[in-house]
């Protein structure tokens, strides 16, 4: 397993960087690992147009991404026995597909599924 690092850091922002027009800016909600403010990383922000926007420490709730993980994770993970990662990775690349084709739901009856399993 790779180590959680600066350089490992540096190479996924270089991966999100990527998937973005190079004139837009891009904004990176992050906890406040030390590896991702290392030199190095505020360097290639700076030059690439990416802005590093780090949580207070314990305070994952201030991610307005965050409140979207629980969605996924249970689309893609609820009633499952993935035999490997590959299956995983699958399931979390469809339950993300599945949350961005479908308008959220408010949901008045939290026991209720918002949407079927696929």
């Amino acid at each position: 397993m790779e180590r959680k690092g600066g350089r490992s850091w540096l190479r996924f922002l270089k991966y999100v960087r990527g998937q973005f027009p190079a004139d837009h800016r891009v904004y990176v909600i992050q906890d406040n690992l030390s590896a991702h403010t290392t030199p190095e990383v505020r360097r290639w922000a700076r030059a690439n147009k990416v802005s590093l926007v780090p949580t207070a420490t314990n305070a994952s709730w201030m991610n307005p991404i965050e409140c979207r993980f629980a969605q996924v994770r249970s689309l893609a993970f609820d009633g499952s026995d993935h035999r490997d990662w590959r299956e995983v990775r699958r399931a979390i690349r469809r339950a993300v597909a599945y949350r961005n084709a479908h308008k959220v739901q408010v949901r008045k009856n939290p026991g209720r599924p918002v949407w079927k399993r696929h």
